[in-house]
């Protein structure tokens, strides 16, 4: 009697973990097909509607200076040189660009902000002053604001300055914003009162106007958009 007991017990266990693991196994299949209906009622990538960058890594393309991990671009001013990045860059600084006679430099840098925040130019005029008095700069004089429109991403806001610098030169200084989604696109524009107060130096302030007043937009590659795989 005790082996039949025994027997019976051994069946009881056995028919237990048969249904514990067919319980399991058709979780696990119930999963799969919810994934599958999923995955198929949403699909994984959300195509953009603007172009993808001709290259994957940033630079001038055909008189394009093209920031692929942001996905925007603007023309070269004609004569112009793209300057690689050194080791005295910004954190946030993308990209250096300077005039022919190497007077003007235009520094291009990127933020991201709290995109239901609202954009104001005088918050970033004020930023603007404490960042170069942070840089060791007098503030000599801080004109007032312009705007610059774009085809198709509002305005740029331009905040003129009257600086010197800890040498005691005179410098021309215009500090550039454009709010875009979550990004802050700014562009910092120095060339030396000298030069900046006769018509050269302010052709050359009107040629980078003309050249970022034609910003452009592409897909991110990258973190932010698309993978360079696809």
């Amino acid at each position: 009697m005790s082996g039949l007991k025994i027997k019976s017990r051994k069946r009881g266990r056995a028919l237990d973990l048969f249904q514990k693991s067919f319980l399991r196994g058709l979780c696990v299949f119930a999963v799969i097909v919810l994934m599958c209906v999923s995955c198929k009622s949403k699909p994984k990538f959300s195509e953009s509607k603007l172009p993808l960058p001709p290259g994957v890594d940033s630079g001038i393309y055909e008189g394009q200076f093209i920031q692929v991990d942001y996905g925007f671009s603007f023309p070269e001013p004609s004569k112009w040189f793209y300057l690689r990045l050194s080791a005295d860059q910004e954190v946030d600084e993308v990209a250096r660009f300077t005039d022919a006679g190497r007077q003007l430099i235009a520094r291009v840098s990127v933020q991201i902000r709290d995109s239901s925040g609202k954009f104001s130019p005088k918050t970033w005029g004020d930023t603007a002053e404490q960042d170069l008095k942070n840089h060791q700069f007098k503030i000599a004089k801080r004109e007032s604001n312009r705007e610059k429109k774009t085809a198709d991403s509002g305005s740029w806001v331009i905040v003129p300055f009257r600086i010197t610098d800890t040498r005691a030169v005179e410098w021309a200084d215009e500090e550039w914003a454009l709010p875009k989604d979550d990004l802050l696109i700014a562009v910092h524009a120095t060339l030396p009162s000298r030069i900046a107060d006769t018509e050269k130096g302010r052709k050359l302030f009107k040629v980078l106007e003309e050249s970022l007043g034609k910003i452009t937009w592409y897909t991110p590659i990258g973190p932010r958009g698309i993978s360079v795989e696809r």
